[in-house]
């Protein structure tokens, strides 16, 4: 394995730009919805939200109710949505708050895993430092995120050098403890927020978190000792040093299920919407032959 050789940019403005070219260029998706930033955010539209504004009572619910409308309108003509309790124009409140939580989820983790990983990006992750742009519909778009006092390793982009059992720990260590910090830091609060918000729990909004995580895992290009050794540590106990590990039991680490889900998204309460691939409710009381049979 090459030296990993500390970088000290010029300015954060430099290291801003190195981390979305690396990610413009190895994971194009994400960089359409995360940016890395050197300071607060001008010039990328005045509905730019920090945290702290985006879960203020009013702001949050106003794009929930953004979002219900725009269920509402893809709903099928023969559908007829009425307002009732537990609804936003007709459309369940509790599948509303965790596909919002979802697509939150979805676009802010996996780019920080990539520059966690594939960029050895040490940061040091907060609320604070966070900002987003919402699409018309409501949901999350953009991200864009200021990079505080990092330290920042460059390593090989190329994950796929294989290394011994033993080094695995070595090789691994710098971007699980990242990954850590991100959920202990950056995530916790963010789930304690949402919480107290929405009628989902807390557990759901970290399910999300960890399918993310998991899914995300398996895109680096890792080899399956590399994906097992982190998934066992990020998954496979019930502490994160002194506290509970907000990760645990959210997946299925050991399981004949083609899906590694435990708590259903409640997708499919959504008007036109079925269960995803992966729903829990596709295999629950059947065997995992039946389940395979149904997936396909």
């Amino acid at each position: 394995m090459n030296a990993i050789n500390l970088i000290q940019p010029a300015t954060q403005a430099a290291l801003c730009d190195r981390l979305n070219a690396e990610l413009a260029e190895h994971a194009p998706f994400y960089a359409q919805h995360l940016a890395a930033i050197p300071a607060q955010p001008s010039g990328h539209g005045a509905n730019v939200l920090n945290i702290e504004q985006l879960f203020q009572q009013d702001t949050y619910f106003s794009l929930i109710d953004e979002f219900a409308r725009d269920y509402a309108a893809q709903s099928d003509n023969n559908e007829k949505l009425r307002e009732r309790r537990g609804t936003v124009h007709g459309v369940d409140t509790k599948a509303l708050h965790s596909m919002w939580s979802q697509w939150f989820f979805g676009l802010l983790v996996p780019p920080l895993m990539y520059w966690s990983f594939a960029s050895h990006l040490k940061a040091n992750w907060s609320p604070e430092l966070v900002w987003l742009r919402p699409h018309d519909s409501g949901r999350p778009e953009r991200f864009f995120i200021e990079i505080s006092q990092p330290v920042y390793m460059h390593a090989p982009l190329n994950l796929t050098t294989t290394f011994s059992q033993g080094s695995l720990c070595q090789k691994l260590k710098s971007p699980i403890k990242q990954i850590e910090s991100l959920l202990t830091d950056l995530l916790a609060p963010m789930v304690d927020r949402l919480a107290s918000l929405s009628p989902v729990a807390a557990k759901l909004h970290w399910s999300h978190a960890g399918y993310i995580i998991h899914w995300y895992l398996g895109q680096l290009s890792l080899s399956d000792d590399e994906q097992h050794f982190c998934r066992q540590q990020l998954f496979n106990s019930p502490n994160l040093g002194t506290i509970p590990h907000p990760l645990w039991r959210t997946i299925k680490l050991e399981s004949q299920e083609p899906t590694p889900r435990i708590a259903c998204c409640l997708r499919h309460q959504l008007p036109a919407t079925t269960k995803c691939g992966d729903c829990p409710l596709h295999y629950r009381g059947k065997t995992p032959q039946a389940g395979k049979n149904i997936a396909k």
